[in-house]
């Protein structure tokens, strides 16, 4: 249960496992920047400059990565520098062929005050899945490694300050005074997830921006929130569900949430039982929404209500065509949210609360 807890607290994160088993591609073969994978956030707005030399002439030397891959450098995305604004980078990690593995690093950059982000925007080369951006209040050795790692399971439980791909936050936006709070003397970590379909090992990197809010004025401090399901085991060839029902012990308000699975993912629903029923979200699912998720999103004026002693409960299904079981985390069962009111994330796995 422990390394479930790691797994989840890493975003949706269930995917913070080694799972050598090769994964069906969900796009045309030969596409290397959309295989599995992570295109960088569309929605990059003043993030993006079409000259690489220039968008890398635009990051401060002291952020640059001792090496970047020319296929990251093609994405580069340039952050706010002047408002407080940061670029990071991961290292450069290789993938076997058919390898599913997720990297944290851990990297050198400690704060030195208070510092409140309002968004992340990432980018990966081909076959990432996802990159989430945390923190963690006890600094660990810089450098890149698999994860999770036995010997820094409680440290790599870190506040989740947000991400890109199938499980970050890239598709959430938040009003423009929601921020997430990081500490003085928090190290930031970087978690990656690669997925590589192709017949032949690839290097990987990846690259997260933090985008500052607009004013440091009536601000409202954001976490997550995350509900999954992860004792699944859907046949080779069938069609499965599952199901996971979370009791509220206090109330929650939710400004955003929205529905993960993987590529056998066909449908997911949340809703509110008891008195005051409520479908919360009821729609298909596609491979697209892996990086591309339905928001269903609520204003500050209005969030979404839990009260205490109310309950939640979170469906899947799937059509497993491949002709492995498919099992957590190869394929998942999340309900993520950004809440606000709270002191810290909560997670819920399998009806209990962690």
């Amino acid at each position: 249960m422990k390394r479930y807890v790691l797994l989840i607290a890493l975003g949706l994160a269930g995917c913070a496992t080694e799972n050598t088993a090769e994964t069906e591609p969900i796009t045309d073969e030969g596409d290397d920047t959309t295989d599995y994978g992570n295109e960088p956030d569309p929605d990059r707005g003043p993030y993006a400059m079409e000259d690489p030399e220039a968008a890398l002439a635009a990051i401060p030397e002291e952020m640059r990565p001792a090496e970047m891959l020319d296929a990251l450098k093609a994405h580069l995305l340039v952050p706010d520098v002047s408002s407080g604004g940061r670029a990071m980078f991961t290292d450069i990690v290789s993938i076997e062929a058919g390898q599913d593995i997720t990297f944290c690093t851990y990297l050198d950059y400690v704060t030195d005050d208070v510092l409140y982000v309002h968004d992340t925007l990432g980018s990966q080369t081909a076959h990432g899945h996802h990159a989430i951006l945390q923190y963690l209040t006890v600094p660990q050795e810089p450098g890149t490694r698999a994860c999770p790692d036995d010997s820094d399971l409680d440290a790599q439980l870190g506040q989740i300050l947000g991400g890109t791909g199938g499980e970050g936050n890239g598709a959430i936006v938040l009003p423009a005074n929601v921020v997430s709070e990081v500490p003085a003397g928090a190290q930031l970590v970087i978690n990656h997830h690669w997925i590589n379909t192709g017949e032949e090992a690839i290097d990987a990197q990846a690259e997260m921006i933090t985008v500052p809010p607009e004013s440091d004025e009536d601000l409202i401090i954001a976490r997550a929130m995350v509900v999954a399901a992860t004792d699944f085991d859907i046949a080779p060839g069938a069609q499965g569900e599952a199901s996971t029902e979370c009791t509220f012990p206090s109330e929650t308000q939710l400004l955003s949430m929205i529905g993960h699975q993987h590529q056998w993912g066909s449908h997911v629903r949340a809703e509110r039982l008891g008195e005051d029923a409520e479908m919360i979200f009821d729609h298909d699912y596609t491979p697209e929404m892996i990086s591309q998720p339905i928001t269903t999103d609520f204003s500050l004026d209005a969030p979404f209500r839990f009260g205490a002693g109310e309950t939640v409960r979170m469906s899947c299904n799937w059509d497993n065509t491949s002709e492995e079981a498919l099992t957590f985390p190869r394929e998942m069962c999340i309900l993520f949210g950004w809440q606000i009111g709270a002191d810290e994330d909560t997670r819920c796995i399998n009806g209990t609360w962690l």
